[in-house]
């Protein structure tokens, strides 16, 4: 699958990282649907079908692993790979959001768009 063919999903409230994903989404030929909403993702990830969703751990009062509980349930979701993208670095967390199916926990402080596009990149061509 060419990079011009992956289609992410970013789960993300934060206007300004959801402008530099869509610069450097746009850069590597990637197609990126956004929301900020649990509603909004939910629903584009059952109409869109997207390789990967990248999940932010909190949207404003919600809880990230509650988009992945509902992620997970839906027959139409329950196959498209969720890692978590957060600032919180907590251990506990990161092993919970694995063991309800996440299948990693990326800190945004660690790494850049551009890095973390190509880590999903990577994933989703494997």
């Amino acid at each position: 699958m060419s990079p011009k063919k992956i289609k992410i999903l970013l789960v993300e409230d934060d206007l300004d990282q959801v402008m530099m994903y869509q610069v450097e989404a746009k850069n590597q030929g990637v197609k990126l649907l956004t929301a900020s909403k649990k509603d909004e993702a939910l629903s584009l990830a059952e109409k869109e079908k997207p390789d990967l969703i990248l999940l932010d751990m909190l949207l404003g009062e919600i809880k990230g692993t509650e988009i992945l509980k509902d992620l997970k349930k839906n027959p139409k979701t329950k196959s498209i790979e969720v890692i978590f993208l957060t600032n919180f670095k907590n251990e506990e967390l990161c092993k919970k959001s694995i063991q309800m199916g996440a299948s990693e926990y990326i800190i945004k402080s660690d790494y850049i768009p551009q890095e973390v596009l190509q880590k999903v990149i990577k994933k989703v061509k494997k």
